[in-house]
C-alpha cells in the first residue's frame, strides 16, 4: 500500500534494471527517480553509439589509407575503450481488461435480512442491493465478517435466515481469498486457466497466459512452484477466462506487487460490470470511485452510500461501543497568532522549494563519482527537513 508506506516510512529504496537506488522522500520521488534514471541511461547509449559509429566509419574510411593509418589505429582504440550499454528492457507488466457480459437490467443482485453465525453473531439481518454499474468497498477490522459476507454473496454459504436472489442473467467472476489454495497443484497454468472455461481453444488460454505474464514455456509451469503473487495472477485469469458482470474480489491485491495492483486497478475501472471487493487498502480505496460502503463492525454490518473519502469526513471509523462518532472540537486561533502562522507557513513554502530543487540536483548525480558533492547535498537535505519539521511542530502549537 503505497500511502501506508509514505505515511510510514522516511527513505524509499527500489530496485530497477539490477539497479539499487535509495532517497528520502516518498515513493513518488523514487518513481520519478528511476525514470530520470532511465532516461538519461537512454539519452547516454545514443551518443555511445553515435560516438562509435562516427568512429568505426573514420576506421572503415581511412584504414587503409597510409597517411591516415595512424590515426585509424587511433581512432580504433578509442572505439575500444568505449563501454558498451545495453538497451534497457521493458519489464514485463499486468495489463489485462475482464471480459464482460452484458447485463440489460438493473438489478443484478439482491440480498435481504440476512443472518450468519459461526460459534457467534456474525452476519445480522444485512440486506443489500446490488445494480448495474455499482462499485462497492467492504470494510472493517480482520474478523468482522467481511469474507464471510463475499461467501453469502456468492452464495458458496448459506445463511441461516433472511434471502438472496440473484438475477438469471448475472454471471459472476469471484476471486476468493481461500481459492489460491484450491488451486491444482499439479496442473499446469495453461491447464487451471483452461479449467474455468473449456470452450476457450489453446491459443485463447496461451494469450490470457500471456496477459497474466506467463508466456511461453512459463505458462507450462507447475502451480505447486508458483509465489503467491503468481497464483493470485492465475485466479485472475481464471475469472477473465470466463466472462462476467459481476465481480467479487475478496483482498485481489494481497500478494500483488505496486505495478500488478495498478494493472487490476485499472482493468477494474474498464469493467462496465459492477464489482463488489473486501479490501484493507487505503490506496485501493481512493482509487476505485466506490458509490457504496459495507462498513462492518462487531456482530452488524452498515451500509454508507458515498466514496470512502466522503465516509472519513462525515462517519469516520468508530471504537466498538461508541453510539456514535466522536464529534471534533473545531480549533480556535488566537488572533495574535496569526501573524506568526503566516510567518510558518511562507518559511515551509520557501524551505520545501529548496529541498526539491536539492533533491533534484541529488538525482542527477547520484549514479556519478561526485561524492563531495553528494554528500553536501544531503547535508543540506536533512536540515532543510529537520527545520520544516521543527516549524510544523511550531504551528501545532499555534493553532
Amino acid at each position: 500500500d503505497l500511502q501506508f508506506l509514505d505515511e510510514a516510512t522516511t527513505h524509499m529504496m527500489a530496485i530497477d534494471h539490477q539497479d539499487v537506488y535509495k532517497i528520502k522522500g516518498k515513493s513518488s520521488d523514487i518513481f520519478h527517480l528511476i525514470a530520470e534514471e532511465q532516461t538519461r541511461h537512454e539519452q547516454v547509449r545514443q551518443n555511445l553509439e553515435k560516438k562509435k559509429a562516427h568512429l568505426q566509419g573514420f576506421i572503415e574510411r581511412f584504414g587503409a589509407k597510409a597517411t591516415k593509418a595512424t590515426q585509424a589505429q587511433s581512432k580504433r582504440k578509442m572505439l575500444e575503450k568505449l563501454p558498451d550499454l545495453e538497451k534497457l528492457k521493458n519489464l514485463a507488466q499486468l495489463d489485462f481488461n475482464f471480459r464482460q457480459v452484458p447485463f440489460n437490467g438493473r438489478k443484478l443482485l439482491e440480498a435481504k435480512g440476512i443472518k450468519f453465525s459461526y460459534d457467534t453473531p456474525l452476519i445480522d439481518h444485512f440486506s443489500l442491493s446490488i445494480e448495474k454499474g455499482d462499485r462497492i468497498a467492504i470494510i472493517g477490522k480482520n474478523g468482522y465478517g467481511k469474507s464471510t459476507l463475499l461467501k453469502l454473496l456468492t452464495q458458496e454459504l448459506a445463511p441461516i435466515e433472511g434471502s438472496l436472489s440473484v438475477s438469471q442473467a448475472t454471471k459472476i467472476g469471484y476471486f476468493g481469498q481461500t481459492h489460491i489454495d484450491r488451486l491444482n497443484p499439479n496442473l499446469k497454468i495453461e491447464d487451471e486457466i483452461s479449467s474455468a472455461n473449456t470452450d476457450l481453444n489453446f491459443t485463447q488460454v496461451r494469450s490470457i497466459c500471456g496477459l497474466m505474464m506467463f508466456s511461453g514455456d512459463l505458462a507450462k509451469k507447475a502451480i505447486s512452484v508458483l509465489s503467491g503473487g503468481e497464483k493470485s495472477r492465475v485466479l485472475l485469469g481464471k475469472i477473465i477466462a470466463s466472462p462476467c458482470n459481476l465481480l467479487l474480489l475478496d483482498e485481489p491485491t494481497h500478494h500483488l506487487d505496486i505495478e500488478s495492483i495498478e494493472a487490476l486497478i485499472d482493468a477494474i475501472d474498464e469493467f462496465e460490470g459492477s464489482v463488489v471487493i473486501v479490501t484493507h487498502s487505503e490506496w485501493v480505496l481512493r482509487r476505485i470511485p466506490f458509490n457504496k460502503l459495507i462498513v462492518c463492525h462487531k456482530e452488524k454490518q452498515e451500509e454508507f452510500l458515498g466514496t470512502y473519502d466522503e465516509f472519513l469526513s462525515q462517519v469516520g471509523w468508530q471504537e466498538e461501543g461508541e453510539k456514535e462518532p466522536k464529534k471534533k472540537a473545531k480549533p480556535t486561533q488566537k488572533k495574535s497568532n496569526k501573524s506568526e502562522i503566516k510567518k510558518c507557513e511562507d518559511q515551509i513554502v520557501l524551505l520545501e522549494a529548496n529541498l526539491q530543487k536539492n533533491n533534484e540536483k541529488l538525482a542527477s548525480i547520484a549514479h556519478t563519482n561526485k561524492y563531495d558533492e553528494i554528500k553536501a547535498l544531503l547535508t543540506l537535505i536533512e536540515a532543510d527537513q529537520k527545520q520544516i519539521d521543527e516549524i510544523f511542530i511550531r504551528l501545532g502549537e499555534l493553532y
